[in-house]
């Protein structure tokens, strides 16, 4: 949930610490606050294509300032996870309704809109968590990387925890600037919010009001045509993998000539595609005009390896 604005008259928070005063945070006047965020939730869909296969969004609804008392009476019992930046000496706030973590784990699991069900308010479970843990650190990734050309600094997964505590941060009443980001996924949504302090935004508040405009010089075109074109065409070996056999050294010397390696058909007639040692995707042999052909079916996501983490960690 978005805070409202802060209470307490301007003039007052200006004489108890001048270098929080908030009207210095005026979202409108720092439209780089918008692009960081967008970073923020574009570095998030990438990171989340690693997880589900179902495609997911990410985005941005709505910046607003406040100070951490009313950020947090509005998401008690929702679960946080605390960032902590030690080059700036201060901890940022991820927030994760209950919608968007149930919503997760349904598309984890393979699931969609139709297969969700009301579940009474419970005490989230194991895999949940290590679930949301998996989010965290790449929130905290996220966030250090869509700040990078603003400000140095790096962010780590602290601690997380069910939001009780109103002084998770420190001050109760310490001004912060918070982003409500939206997540949408076969037809399930929730939301998280980013938790920032002012006072770790102060050092570099002239940066964050810089316009738009004069951020982006006019490009090479030509340059970039070429670089385009170079990275598009740049050649790389695939290989297509039909079934591996394990065999000692002594039965490969034996081979000869005319000998028949019997496949296991352990996979399912399926030839695996790879580049690099990365698996890409599941391919179909076919064979046309004489030759054979590899035709793409589907691409290759390891979801049983990432279930099987979050169970045994």
């Amino acid at each position: 949930m978005i805070a409202s604005q802060q209470r307490t008259p301007p003039s007052q928070r200006k004489s108890a610490d001048p270098l929080l005063d908030q009207s210095g945070f005026a979202v409108e006047r720092l439209p780089m606050l918008r692009v960081i965020f967008d970073e923020l939730a574009t570095s998030l869909v990438e990171g989340l294509r690693l997880l589900c296969r179902a495609p997911t969004m990410f985005s941005v609804d709505a910046i607003a300032t406040g100070d951490l008392f009313e950020v947090l009476a509005t998401s008690r019992e929702s679960v946080g996870a605390v960032l902590h930046s030690p080059e700036l000496d201060c901890r940022s706030l991820a927030i994760f309704d209950r919608s968007f973590v149930l919503s997760l784990v349904q598309i984890l699991l393979g699931g969609d809109a139709s297969d969700a069900q009301e579940q009474p308010d419970r005490p989230f479970t194991r895999i949940e968590m290590n679930l949301l843990q998996k989010i965290s650190e790449l929130t905290a990734k996220s966030l250090q990387s869509a700040l990078t050309g603003i400000i140095e600094t790096s962010f780590k997964l602290e601690r997380q925890e069910t939001l009780v505590d109103t002084t998770i941060l420190g001050r109760r009443d310490a001004p912060v600037v918070t982003a409500n980001i939206l997540f949408q996924a076969s037809g399930m949504r929730g939301t998280m919010t980013i938790v920032i302090p002012q006072a770790a935004l102060q050092p570099v508040r002239q940066k964050l009001a810089r316009e738009l405009s004069n951020e982006s010089a006019a490009g090479d075109p030509r340059w970039a045509r070429q670089m385009q074109t170079g990275v598009s065409f740049a050649e790389i070996a695939v290989k297509g993998v039909l079934e591996e056999i394990p065999m000692t050294l002594g039965e490969v010397a034996a081979f000869e000539i005319g000998h028949v390696l019997k496949l296991r058909g352990s996979g399912m007639g399926r030839v695996r595609l790879e580049c690099g040692e990365h698996d890409l995707f599941w391919c179909k042999l076919s064979q046309a005009d004489g030759r054979y052909s590899l035709e793409i079916q589907e691409p290759i996501v390891k979801e049983k390896d990432i279930l099987d983490d979050l169970i045994l960690s």
